[in-house]
């Protein structure tokens, strides 16, 4: 005959404590263990009740304090000092041609903000040639698309950053003539002010499937610039500046 195993009441309670049954869901898992559960992956539950909001965390009123003007002291001349010394005054205009393509299909482009960088100004005062470097800076800002339905299109702002180089050359007139000591500094450019104008033209242009207006997505964007740059040619020399009227009649 064989011999049946009987399973006492203690048996039986630990077999019912050695067995964890696990119930997944999305965001969490539950691990049942007697009639407790425990949570094992708290931070996803934290993760979906955290307030993104914005909200002010301190603000204050600062105290004023007083200030007053202080005697400023000068040296009288005669003396040579160093300085900036402006040798000529430009405008240069530089015409580019750019197609630029973006990481995904746009609807349209809400915003272009666009800068001049320049990277090297060289100059050789002995043939009075300029020779210029930089980019365009553009932050590209364009509305994707991720659906369509009924009568709207749902998507998202994005933006792209966008270098476009140039680099030229030109002929400059000098009103003061720069200085050719062994000892003389590099004349050196100053960008005073910039102004650039272009259109966009976009290409590539599909159109939206199922949709009851005809609205086209683009991923090309082909761009004619014309950009104006007003430099200062500068070159610090020694400038003599002689004794004023004051310290004379004194």
């Amino acid at each position: 005959m064989p011999k049946h195993h009987k399973h006492t009441s203690k048996d039986i309670s630990k077999n019912n404590t050695s067995h964890k049954h696990k119930h997944k869901n999305k965001n969490y898992e539950v691990i049942e263990e007697n009639e407790n559960s425990i949570c094992a992956n708290s931070h996803a539950v934290k993760e979906l009740k955290k307030d993104y909001s914005a909200k002010l965390n301190s603000s204050k009123l600062l105290q004023e304090y007083s200030s007053k003007p202080l005697d400023s002291s000068s040296i009288s001349g005669p003396l040579i000092c160093m300085l900036p010394v402006i040798l000529s005054e430009i405008q240069i205009k530089i015409s580019i041609d750019a197609v630029i393509e973006l990481p995904e299909p746009a609807l349209e482009i809400t915003k272009i903000d666009k800068k001049v960088l320049l990277n090297e100004c060289d100059i050789i005062c002995e043939t009075s040639t300029l020779f210029l470097n930089g980019f365009i800076r553009q932050n590209i800002q364009y509305a994707s698309v991720t659906s369509t339905r009924h009568k709207t299109i749902n998507g998202n702002i994005k933006y792209s950053v966008i270098y476009i180089p140039f680099e030229i050359a030109t002929k400059i007139d000098f009103n003061t003539p720069p200085q050719f000591k062994d000892i003389s500094e590099k004349p050196f450019c100053k960008l005073d002010s910039s102004k650039i104008m272009e259109t966009d033209i976009k290409e590539t242009q599909k159109p939206l499937r199922k949709f009851f207006m005809p609205e086209y997505t683009f991923e090309n964007l082909h761009e004619k610039i014309a950009t104006y740059l007003n430099l200062k040619i500068l070159q610090n020399q020694d400038i003599l500046i002689p004794e004023s009227a004051e310290s004379c009649e004194k």
